[in-house]
């Protein structure tokens, strides 16, 4: 009847868990009683984190009989962080910035699949009149080609007329689709990813990113991933390259301290290193640094200031999960409700030849071409197609 309607519905709420965590967004219409319990609760993370950055920095000096006793203590530090990251986001909780169902960019087609008890039904805007197709499930471990046969094969003809002048697809999967690969689904004879450039949406709003010139590039900051050592070099070498200033937070160099600082006044971040995510508690999502410690989601989400490009070159940096309607809560959405303008996460395990292979495809001989980044990680992801036929699936381009 309506499909303008229904997609901004669905839109609307494909989007609402996310939005509870937008803190730039919320704290704008929250009342002053409530920023300053958020405030309050903010500066509590930030000293519980500080007292465990002291903690783990002493272990060096520790006997093993010392390390098991303040392991006990080191787990409730970690216990006190979630307390306090729940009081600041359950103060936001009490203001939410109504959601904007804006059109897509003159050269942008919408591509969205939401499920529902009567099936899945898939939109496509832009270009045209938006279109409402129903479409029949598909497992989530169907091979591709019934994937693809299920959910872009219907969408088809209304599709292609709307390709020419498009320059990329933002996909909006929902619920048990957002873990499916679509932007490698096959669709006339190519993965979609080779018909236009693909971006999974968040349908957050615009946000002023950090503007400039400057990098920090995290390389093998656990000293056991030698790929990722050689990844982090010639990462810094073609952003050097391309007239980028660059901090190299290498080995020991990059621990928990030295990483926050660097990130909070960089506009790119690239991290070649190990990732560690659990679907049961996304939450519990790091990424391991040196000297034990780590960079968590909640100190992505309490950050000042972070890149505008992240480039998260590391296993289940942007896992997404069938629980709720977005796809979870991992490093990926994490950095954009933060306020960075575009990610780039791994949703599964990648070796790291795969993540050395996509980095260096991505950048080349220069910096990322940002006027087209959309295209030069479609052009990555390709090229790793040909060398790594698994993995490359695996790595999608995430924007607000």
């Amino acid at each position: 009847g309506r499909p303008d309607d229904a997609l901004c519905a669905v839109r609307a709420a494909r989007g609402r868990q996310l939005r509870a965590l937008d803190r730039r967004g919320r704290l704008e219409n929250l009342s002053p009683e409530a920023r300053a319990r958020f405030e309050a609760a903010l500066g509590g993370y930030r000293r519980a984190r500080a007292t465990l950055d002291a903690e783990v920095a002493e272990d060096w000096g520790r006997t093993v009989v010392e390390l098991e006793a303040h392991r006990a203590r080191r787990a409730a530090a970690e216990q006190t962080l979630r307390a306090r990251l729940d009081e600041a986001f359950a103060a936001l909780a009490e203001a939410e910035a109504p959601f904007v169902c804006l059109p897509p960019a003159p050269d942008e087609r919408l591509l969205v699949w939401f499920e529902s008890d009567r099936g899945v039904i898939g939109f496509i805007a832009g270009g045209g009149p938006t279109v409402a197709v129903r479409l029949r499930a598909v497992a989530a471990d169907a091979p591709p080609e019934a994937q693809g046969a299920a959910l872009l094969d219907p969408l088809g003809d209304a599709l292609a007329e709307r390709l020419p002048g498009a320059r990329r697809l933002r996909l909006l999967p929902a619920g048990g689709l957002a873990p499916l690969d679509l932007h490698a689904l096959p669709w006339r004879g190519q993965p979609l990813i080779a018909h236009r450039p693909v971006v999974y949406g968040l349908d957050l709003p615009a946000r002023t990113p950090t503007q400039g010139k400057t990098a920090v590039v995290i390389g093998d900051p656990t000293e056991n991933l030698q790929g990722a050592r050689a990844e982090a070099e010639a990462t810094t070498k073609a952003l050097t390259g391309g007239g980028w200033r660059v901090e190299a937070l290498l080995g020991k160099r990059a621990d928990a301290v030295a990483v926050r600082r660097a990130i909070a006044g960089a506009a790119l971040l690239h991290y070649a290193g190990h990732g560690e995510a659990e679907v049961g508690d996304p939450w519990a999502a790091r990424l391991p640094l040196a000297g034990g410690t780590a960079l968590t989601l909640g100190d992505v989400l309490t950050e000042g200031a972070v890149p505008r490009l992240a480039v998260l070159a590391g296993c289940q940096t942007g896992l997404t999960s069938a629980e709720g309607t977005s796809g979870g809560m991992s490093f990926a959405p994490a950095f954009l409700l933060a306020g960075s303008a575009a990610v780039i996460g791994v949703t599964r395990a990648v070796t790291d030849d795969a993540a050395a292979a996509f980095s260096a495809a991505f950048y080349g001989d220069r910096s990322p071409p940002e006027a087209d980044m959309e295209a030069a990680f479609a052009r990555a992801a390709l090229a790793l197609r040909e060398t790594h036929p698994y993995a490359w699936r695996s790595f999608r381009l995430f924007v607000r």
